[in-house]
């Protein structure tokens, strides 16, 4: 990279003086807790479910699916490359790595994403040797046997390249001015573009522009400015409904339940089956749910029961009490990144840290409040327990890093 260039993002280099290095205590293990057990979740409900849903899928002349434990298998190929990336992480060092190669990341995860993009225009939005689509979105990715999500490693790749770059601009007093607004808005904007439009992934798009916004307010973003971009997204979001028929029959439905959410048990629409199908489960599961190996929606009706709709299935499997032990693990991650945040002393350690809560614990937001009519329904992935090897390597690296960082906060957690 050029020296113009470097100076204008304002890289961390080599040269630069290094800081005394901080004493390292033990880390929080809550943080390896709270993953271990929303993995291990997601391991029991692709047995519970997984099991009937493969057989289902067998007998509906689906192909692949003859093996029983399918599902089981492919959740734990995905945690063992979970807890790989995680332990991968713990050893990369922050400031030597992380940050200082952030830039080159961001790139090489756009490049990915806009590689995807290509290939799923050049196939007319059907499958192909180079992109996998399903249910009219190309979100995948093939490389060699296998496929990856790339908007998945666009969240790792933002939450880094910007807590190094807004950590730079905080320290100049400089994250307020046009230069640093017309560079987020390059990088943010892209990203928007390869991921909603192209790949028609809103949920991961909400979730990046919450990374983004969250990230530069902590850097120091006038709230003005803030209430200024948000009404600017609500504006796009509203815009990019308008002009997809898809997404705007989706906001009448959303809009109707919020009304009246009885309403979505009688609509029939094509629209409205997700949402229906999950407020089924849900409402099936009761106190304490129907019990493993008696689950009928998640088995039989209910699209992705063990991606984007898992915690519907959660709640027909293991009722409402299930369904708080997910919230209650969800708030301990919360408390946990939120604490060690607050005990970071480095802008840039602590940017990882909210970068980190914005995008696991708002996506988990987002994905719940979907599936409970609390939000208009988008497909986005529960952290840690819906299948996807991708998604759970990268929710894995950015935890092992913050678990590397609460290793050197003020004192032991």
């Amino acid at each position: 990279m050029s020296q113009g260039a470097s100076k204008l993002l304002h890289l961390p280099s080599a040269k630069r003086k290094a800081k005394p290095a901080r004493r390292a205590h033990r880390p929080d293990y809550w943080l390896l807790f709270v993953m271990l057990a929303l993995m291990a979740f997601g391991i029991i409900m692709s047995v519970v479910v997984g099991v009937r849903r493969a057989a289902y899928l067998n007998n509906a002349g689906w192909a692949g699916f003859d093996d029983g434990f399918f599902f089981l298998w492919d959740q734990l190929r995905a945690v063992v490359m979970g807890l790989a990336g995680f332990f991968l992480a713990l050893k990369l060092p922050v400031k030597n790595f992380w940050l200082r190669f952030a830039f080159y990341l961001l790139i090489a995860v756009l490049v990915l994403n806009l590689i995807l993009a290509i290939a799923a225009m050049s196939s007319g939005g059907a499958s192909g040797p180079l992109v996998h689509c399903s249910r009219g979105a190309c979100r995948w990715l093939r490389l060699g046997g296998m496929t990856i999500q790339p908007a998945e490693l666009l969240k790792l790749g933002l939450v880094m390249f910007f807590a190094m770059f807004f950590a730079k601009r905080r320290e100049q007093g400089d994250a307020n001015d046009l230069k640093t607004m017309v560079w987020v808005a390059a990088i943010t904007g892209l990203s928007l573009i390869l991921v909603v439009v192209a790949q028609r992934d809103l949920g991961s798009g909400l979730t990046i522009a919450s990374i983004v916004l969250i990230m530069w307010l902590l850097a120091g973003l006038k709230i003005r400015y803030v209430t200024i971009l948000a009404a600017a997204g609500i504006a796009l979001i509203v815009l990019m409904s308008v002009v997809t028929p898809f997404r705007m029959r989706r906001l009448n439905t959303y809009f109707e339940t919020f009304r009246n959410p009885v309403s979505v048990l009688d609509n029939h629409s094509d629209d409205a089956w997700q949402l229906r199908q999950a407020m089924i489960a849900i409402g099936s599961g009761g106190i304490l749910g129907v019990g493993a190996g008696n689950a009928v929606q998640a088995t039989s009706y209910l699209p992705e029961p063990l991606s984007d709709s898992v915690f519907a299935s959660i709640g027909e499997v293991f009722g409402l009490a299930g369904g708080m032990v997910v919230l209650v693990l969800y708030g301990l991650l919360a408390w946990r990144l939120f604490i060690i945040h607050n005990r970071l002393e480095d802008d840039s350690d602590r940017l990882i840290v909210i970068g980190a809560f914005a995008w696991l614990v708002g996506q988990a937001l987002i994905n719940i409040m979907a599936l409970t009519a609390l939000l208009p329904l988008t497909g986005v992935n529960l952290p840690f327990i819906s299948s996807g090897g991708t998604s759970m390597l990268a929710g894995a690296i950015i935890l092992g890093v913050v678990f590397q960082l609460s290793k050197y906060t003020r004192r032991e957690l």
